[in-house]
């Protein structure tokens, strides 16, 4: 696996090229988002995705909405987005080619939205894993970070990094481990850093842990 940028890099090319952020509003052009998806569409990926989330740009905490709407010169249309303000974008080449924009409001017009993008792969809510089904989520992070990578290397600078090494759990409470000890995770806190190799790709034995991951992401060892 080949050195890439890293996620901050990836997050950076989104944000430099496609938003304005005011103290009362965030606006972005909807292509700079499409571009991602058209990426993560194309390699048809079952786990993997990139997901747009709003943060306040001092505190680096949710930035809290309270409504938004996604327009072009002729129609209007709500902008979804989750409890924990990922944007819910509808992957629409129509909104591209009609340069569609996309505007975010602020519960409390002083907070200043910054946007955020995060390769990640679904959690589906469960507690239990078996080596096998980490090793593909592993392997289609690793492929998003690749096919993303190649995108960013023709508009920004970015930082080389490490090769990415395995996933990193993450979790809305403190977590433990319940299964048998095992060296390659390491769990402190709301995390779990699990070290991937090939010995996982065909493993059913089980990671077993107190609670539900509310998403998976790439573990790059700095």
């Amino acid at each position: 696996m080949n050195n890439r940028f890293s996620t901050f890099a990836l997050s950076v090319a989104l944000v430099s090229t496609s938003f304005i952020t005011t103290a009362k509003e965030f606006v972005a052009s909807y292509d700079g988002f499409y571009d991602r998806m058209k990426v993560v569409n194309k390699g048809e990926f079952t786990q993997a995705k990139v997901g747009f989330y709003l943060k306040e740009f001092s505190s680096g905490e949710s930035c809290i909405l309270s409504k938004g709407h996604i327009i072009t010169e002729k129609q209007e249309f709500p902008l979804n987005f989750s409890q924990n303000m990922e944007l819910l974008l509808p992957f629409d080449e129509k909104l591209d080619k009609d340069k569609a924009m996309v505007i975010a409001y602020p519960k409390n017009p002083e907070h200043e939205c910054q946007l955020v993008m995060q390769i990640e792969a679904l959690a589906n809510h469960q507690t239990r894993f078996t080596k096998s089904e980490l090793y593909t989520s592993y392997t289609e992070l690793d492929d998003l970070i690749d096919d993303l990578s190649g995108f960013v290397l023709s508009t920004v600078f970015g930082f080389l990094m490490p090769d990415m090494v395995g996933v990193t759990l993450v979790f809305d409470q403190r977590v433990n481990l319940l299964s048998q000890s095992n060296n390659a995770v390491k769990c402190s806190d709301m995390r779990c850093t699990i070290t991937m190799n090939s010995d996982w790709k065909d493993n059913s034995d089980e990671l077993n842990f107190s609670i539900a991951p509310t998403k998976i992401i790439p573990y790059i060892e700095k």
